[in-house]
């Protein structure tokens, strides 16, 4: 409906309102969800005995099997392989110029939001660490919901503060009797940036917090009795525990932004391709066989990051 609303009917302020309405619902389910997870209370069961494994027969192991490598084929096997039949039978008309420059958008865009996600991630929660005030928890807080948040409903989120700030602007260069910038937020690839990385912050969040957890307290306590500033802190004791999770959330948050199709399209600028939004316009023309280059990379792009995070969990 929003993006109907928007590129259709061309009612900028139709998608608006619908925007607002399930904003505010995914906000409610996040403050509930909240809410339950301090309401729970956890318990020490070291010392209790574990659950005995109980071992299939081997009918059921060959049944268990199946099962898995039947999803396996039908959602993954089968359609690469369907990729790989496309790009041999179109491959001078698929791998030319035109994708990899629409690569080249990609994997710069998804780096650069990788990284800022990384930092701020790595920001709030030092600032949790050292500071455990109501102020540093509920910037974590802020920037998890933005996962939560659909792309559609993100893309109207940013666009009409970017385009209001790209009107008033031009008219304070045309009232000093300048020349005008254009839209220089709203209409580059600048909104698409802050769109990647306020709804993947939550990745990186969640993988340094979770490193951060398993940091003792008494680390800290001995370091700041020798004195240690909070700066020497995270340099010298928490930067090395946490590389293997900084660079989970690093490759994570990479990933989706490759992968991240709706806000791409309602976001992109002029002349302007992601691998996603590439494969959707042949896709939408009933044109698979031309896009079969494109969907292939981001596949081996994605996998990529993939094996080296699994490298990265088994040496930490």
């Amino acid at each position: 409906a929003i993006y109907d609303s928007w590129l259709v009917y061309g009612s900028l302020s139709t998608a608006a309102k619908i925007s607002c309405l399930l904003l505010l619902f995914v906000v409610s389910l996040v403050w509930l969800e909240s809410r339950q997870r301090k309401a729970q209370k956890h318990y020490d069961l070291k010392g209790s005995h574990g659950l005995s494994k109980k071992i299939p027969s081997r009918k059921k192991l060959l049944l268990i099997w199946g099962v898995c490598l039947g999803i396996i084929t039908l959602g993954f096997i089968i359609p690469v392989l369907t990729l790989v039949g496309y790009n041999l039978d179109y491959f001078t008309e698929n791998w030319n110029s035109t994708l990899w420059q629409h690569s080249q958008h990609t994997f710069i865009l998804a780096f650069g939001a990788a990284l800022i996600c990384t930092a701020l991630a790595l920001l709030f929660n030092s600032n949790h660490r050292f500071v455990p005030n109501k102020l540093n928890l509920a910037q974590q807080n802020v920037a998890s919901i933005g996962y939560a948040i659909p792309g559609t409903v993100l893309a109207i989120a940013i666009l009409i503060p970017l385009g209001t700030m790209d009107l008033t602007l031009n008219a304070w260069l045309e009232y000093w009797q300048f020349d005008s910038v254009g839209l220089i937020f709203s209409g580059t690839s600048f909104a698409l940036l802050i769109a990647f990385v306020i709804r993947f912050a939550a990745i990186a969040n969640g993988s340094v917090h979770a490193a951060y957890q398993q940091i003792p307290p008494n680390l800290d306590l001995a370091a700041r009795s020798l004195n240690t500033k909070s700066w020497r802190l995270f340099k010298d004791i928490h930067l090395p525990l946490i590389t293997p999770a900084t660079i989970s959330a690093l490759l994570l948050v990479f990933i989706e932004c490759v992968k991240e199709l709706p806000a791409a399209i309602l976001l992109r600028p002029f002349d302007f391709e992601t691998l996603s939004t590439y494969v959707y316009q042949f896709a939408s023309d009933e044109q698979l066989e031309h896009g079969a280059a494109a969907a292939l990379l981001i596949i081996v792009v994605s996998l990529l990051p993939i094996f080296v995070l699994s490298r990265t969990q088994r040496m930490s």
